[in-house]
């Protein structure tokens, strides 16, 4: 019996690159896009309280003041006392595109009351033009979702 030999074939196995290298892209582009799309608001790190209803905020340009346990009032985490922190809200105020605010209190309680402080900062922000603001929080995982 005679033995034939087989023969081989000019092209060689290999792997292709380019479906990888495109997953690669659209996983990056993705992932931009994504982080483009998230609201920062530059709060410090406080306890937030738990809230059952609320919404989530539209993309616009962000103003967050922090009010801690003490009573101390930080703006984008830059702390302030009142006076300066109203001079701030004024010029924001007066910007052709305000910002809309976030207001974080922190869930713990202090020897402060922040109450009246935080009335006094409600209005300051009424009354230097800056009628849109929220109170943050956490949220609650028990509560149903809310009705938009």
């Amino acid at each position: 019996m005679k033995r034939h030999a087989v023969a081989s074939t000019a092209y060689e196995p290999r792997i292709e690159m380019t479906p990888l290298l495109d997953v690669i892209f659209l996983l990056l582009t993705f992932f931009m896009y994504s982080l483009v799309l998230t609201v920062r608001a530059q709060v410090l790190p406080v306890n937030l309280p738990t809230l059952t209803a609320g919404q989530v905020p539209a993309e616009a340009e962000i103003a967050a003041i922090t009010v801690d346990a003490a009573g101390k009032f930080y703006l984008n985490t830059k702390p302030m006392n009142f006076d300066t922190l109203k001079q701030q809200l004024a010029d924001l105020g007066k910007q052709t595109k305000p910002p809309v605010v976030f207001i974080a209190l922190d869930a713990k309680a202090g020897d402060v009351d922040r109450g009246p402080s935080l009335i006094r900062l409600i209005d300051t922000l009424r009354t230097v033009g800056l009628p849109n603001f929220y109170i943050v929080g956490q949220k609650d995982a028990e509560a149903p979702p809310p009705t938009p």
